[in-house]
């Protein structure tokens, strides 16, 4: 018998009286396996601890990219710090440079004038001083050459004489300038001559250039300028008598004539160097005597002291280069007061907030993972609650289940089914001819032909049928199905389920039995 639902209908089913006998043991609810279904409190509890774990997985993301973003923000920031600094050091290597061959070059053009001098002296009679001066007058040193104070011409004394020298100088009264020197400016050169025969280092340096026939350059000298006392030192040059070349020092002394001094004052020869950077301090160091000496110190140190300490130099970019002349030994110091460059704020600045992007950026997504896990964790708690209401009510309806793919052709039969026919689970292989071969005969034509209508009318269908059981022969089963139509509108599953059925006697047969 067969009873096929129309596909619209306003009225509700009405099946045919039939009493279904079931023994107790099919009947009475059995309860879940273990791990089927978990207590309220402990999926709740399950739930806030997975929540919590939610949270702290949030907040790494964030931590995790800020601290990369930082490490990235510290290593770029050291590495444009590293060239700001070797930026300016540069800069300061490339003025020190400029500096040394600048000085380099005005002292060779000032010993160009000593050698132009010797010449011209080695051609004038001794007594013939106004050529001499009509010679100094042209050259208007002091316009033309910065950093020159005058050429002077000293004569030679007798060393004998230097004691008594000395000791005219410190007399009040002035001592006859021609006594000591020709000079261009009869007013300057007594002070000169006294000075340049008295100061030590001014008389080792001519000592020097008459024994060694070679121009030579003194130790750090003070001058008094009519500006104030200013640091400097002199060229010396020997002129000897005609009929050298003289090879011993003692031949040199009997031959010598005069010297050609050339006083330089060390402020005058870098005068008019520019420097375009600020904050630079200069430094010009004789480093021949021990300890060096300052010969220019742009930075308003004392000049002609002692060398400054290296702890004068700290928080300073420092650039040095040497320079020698006349047999001296010379450093050019260039320092500058370090600067916050803007390459190293800028991309501190940038990666900060780069840094602050990524973590805000790490916060979202967490924040975003977070709120899905939280939510698949409320869907997964309600699908298995779920779960374990239709296993319960399965299980308590004695029911077993079977769903047909059409596109896979494959049935699935639940462990329900197999254990009403008897069989271990698995048994029917997820086959249709498998449950078809259990048919009863008079009951597999009616079985198809339910199955076919209801896949044409899209209905679900009803029908009693009688199964072969292992181990119990055929008993009566009701089977009932649904199809589901895809989005194309085609049949794509048909599921349904098997249950145990006893036809029921009429009442009459009932009673009169």
């Amino acid at each position: 018998m067969v009873r096929q639902a129309p596909l619209t209908s306003d009225l509700p089913k009405i099946n045919t009286p039939r009493v279904m006998f079931r023994s107790p043991k099919a009947t009475q609810m059995q309860p879940p396996p273990p791990g089927s279904a978990r207590p309220r409190w402990q999926t709740g509890w399950l739930l806030s601890a997975g929540r919590r774990a939610a949270e702290r997985f949030a907040r790494q993301p964030a931590i995790v990219l800020a601290l990369v973003g930082l490490l990235a923000t510290g290593v770029a920031w050291r590495l444009a710090d590293r060239m700001a600094e070797q930026d300016a050091q540069a800069r300061l290597d490339l003025i020190a440079g400029r500096l040394s061959t600048e000085l380099a070059q005005k002292l060779h053009q000032h010993a160009t004038i000593l050698h132009g001098a010797r010449s011209l002296l080695s051609l004038l009679p001794a007594s013939n001083r106004a050529q001499w001066h009509d010679y100094v007058e042209t050259l208007a040193i002091a316009h033309n050459f910065p950093g020159l104070i005058d050429l002077l011409l000293l004569r030679p004394e007798p060393l004998s004489a230097d004691t008594a020298h000395l000791a005219r100088l410190a007399e009040p009264s002035p001592v006859d300038a021609d006594e000591v020197c020709d000079a261009k400016s009869p007013s300057e050169a007594p002070y000169l001559g006294h000075f340049i025969c008295g100061d030590p280092a001014a008389r080792a340096a001519l000592d020097r250039a008459r024994d060694s026939g070679q121009m030579v350059m003194s130790d750090v000298l003070q001058f008094d300028q009519p500006g104030g006392p200013r640091t400097g030192a002199v060229i010396v040059a020997p002129v000897y008598h005609a009929g050298g070349p003289y090879q011993t020092d003692s031949a040199r002394r009997a031959a010598l004539r005069a010297w050609i001094v050339l006083p330089i004052v060390a402020a005058g020869l870098l005068s008019d160097v520019t420097i375009e950077a600020t904050d630079v301090n200069i430094e010009w160091l004789d480093t021949s005597s021990v300890p060096a000496r300052v010969m220019f110190d742009r930075d308003g140190h004392l000049s002609g002291s002692a060398e400054p300490s290296r702890a004068s130099y700290a928080g300073r970019s420092v650039a040095r280069s040497e320079v020698g002349f006349g047999g001296r030994h010379w450093q050019i110091i260039v320092s500058q007061r370090r600067q916050a460059a803007v390459l190293p704020l800028t991309v501190l600045a940038g990666g900060l907030v780069a840094s602050a992007l990524l973590a805000m950026v790490g916060w979202s997504f967490g924040s975003s993972r977070a709120r899905a896990l939280s939510l698949a964790a409320h869907m997964t708690a309600a699908l298995e609650a779920t779960k374990n209401r239709f296993d319960a009510a399965v299980r308590g309806s004695g029911a077993g289940l079977w769903d047909w793919d059409a596109e896979a052709a494959r049935i699935y039969y639940s462990p329900r089914l197999h254990e009403l026919l008897g069989l271990a689970d698995g048994s029917l292989a997820g086959r249709f001819h498998a449950l078809a071969r259990r048919l009863h005969t008079d009951d597999r034509r009616l079985m198809l032909l339910a199955i076919r209508r209801s896949l044409r009318h899209k209905a679900t269908f009803d029908c009693e049928l009688r199964l072969r059981c292992e181990g119990a022969g055929y008993r009566w089963m009701q089977a009932l199905g649904r199809p589901v139509a895809a989005a194309d509108g085609r049949v794509s599953r048909l599921a349904g389920s098997l249950i145990i059925w006893t036809p029921r006697e009429p009442l009459a047969l009932r009673v009169a039995g």
